[in-house]
């Protein structure tokens, strides 16, 4: 027997092109929508600035490695989708545990 998926789904690194089409598709859905990313300093919701929905997702800024923020939002919000990642592979080779 499968599990019963929640309305409630957490999408981690939203304000990005894969994680933005799926909160759409999700809030489409009528699902209840929150997100975990680490904004710019203007706190600009990248790819969701436009959407329509941006009004009904619930917003947190935060960090992936905050294990803390990231099992206190997995209580409430499953499933969740880990679309979090950072930008510039070049900088991996510099600092590679920031990118594991």
């Amino acid at each position: 027997m499968k599990p019963k998926l929640s309305d409630k789904i957490l999408i981690a690194g939203a304000a990005g092109f894969i994680g933005s089409h799926l909160a759409e598709l999700c809030g489409e859905q009528a699902y209840d929508v929150i997100t975990l990313d680490r904004k710019n300093p203007n706190n600009h919701w990248c790819w969701l600035e436009d959407s329509k929905y941006k009004n009904d997702i619930k917003d947190t800024l935060g960090n992936m490695r905050d294990y803390g923020l990231v099992f206190k939002k997995l209580e409430d919000y499953k499933p969740a989708f880990r679309l979090m990642a950072l930008i510039g592979i070049s900088y991996s080779y510099v600092i590679p545990l920031a990118y594991y």
